[in-house]
């Protein structure tokens, strides 16, 4: 009785907090700033020439988005290299956008895959105030291989990027989620690190964060758990306690969380993924913060 209370309980927690959220992040002038902007940059593509293209697909693929009132989805993709017929290639992403039903774009979806080359017909603005060149699309021409130059942007592209480090090994470029990733330890235990950064200082800076952080582990490992049971363990004995289970201390607590997971940032902020031990149900604990504030924030994510 007391864990079927405690889900009712956090159901209406989260409900309140998104309704919270949602109303202080989603104001009528921003929704209105918003969908102002894109008319206008729609109004835009809608007279600007119609032209064929050539270009890559860069590593996210096809992404649709809707509002739950619009009836249409938004379809995007990027090339991130592309050209017109008898111009050089350009190499400032095109973002393509087309509204179309549902079932269209899970078809469009299975002919548009990452790094591949794709012909198509747009309206073209490569200066918009969305600050890179976008394209309404007209068609799918189809897959097109023809040009050289672009394939070997393909190559290029499939080609694992890596480095390496002195205190933490070899870092892999995952495109997709564009992060730097190496298999390390954190006191002993095996971890994933992942320096989130798009640009060469970036990746740099966020690769200094991690070398702060590794440099005084017991130091930040102590911080991290400390913290951890200051605002998560009320909300484990209060709501989150098993049918029979007893009241958890701060060492059992702390105990039961296994690092899994550091992911840094160029700016010095940083996201610790634990295992939860089944302290939460299976849910992962992450405690949010910075080399110069330290631990500010946990969740218990999904």
């Amino acid at each position: 009785m007391r864990k079927i209370l405690g889900i009712v309980l956090i159901i209406i927690a989260i409900t309140f907090a998104v309704t919270l959220v949602m109303k202080m992040a989603i104001s009528p002038n921003f929704i209105t700033n918003t969908e102002s902007k894109r008319s206008r940059m729609l109004q835009q593509l809608a007279a600007s020439p119609e032209v064929d293209l050539l270009g890559v697909v860069d590593a996210s693929g096809v992404a649709g988005t809707r509002n739950p009132d619009d009836e249409l989805w938004d379809l995007s993709f990027t090339l991130t290299v592309w050209r017109t017929e008898g111009t050089p290639v350009n190499t400032n992403g095109l973002t393509v956008r087309h509204q179309m039903t549902y079932q269209e774009m899970t078809r469009l979806m299975d002919r548009i895959t990452p790094y591949t080359v794709v012909h198509i017909r747009a309206h073209l603005a490569e200066h918009t105030e969305f600050g890179n060149p976008q394209a309404l699309l007209v068609n799918i021409v189809g897959v097109d291989e023809s040009d050289a130059e672009l394939n070997k942007w393909v190559t290029q592209l499939l080609e694992p990027v890596m480095f390496d480090d002195d205190m933490f090994g070899t870092f892999t470029l995952d495109r997709r989620l564009q992060r730097h990733t190496a298999q390390t330890t954190w006191r002993g235990t095996p971890v994933a690190l992942h320096l989130s950064a798009k640009e060469p200082d970036d990746l740099q800076n966020a690769l200094k964060t991690a070398h702060t952080l590794w440099q005084s582990q017991d130091e930040w490992d102590q911080r991290i758990r400390h913290f951890a049971v200051v605002e998560l363990l009320p909300l484990k004995n209060d709501v989150w306690l098993d049918e029979d289970e007893v009241e958890v201390h701060p060492d059992q607590f702390k105990d039961r969380m296994a690092l899994e997971t550091v992911k840094v940032y160029p700016d010095g902020s940083f996201e610790f993924w634990h295992n939860d031990g089944d302290l939460f149900f299976g849910h992962s604990i992450r405690i949010d913060g910075s080399i110069s504030d330290g631990p500010t924030d946990a969740d218990i994510p999904g």
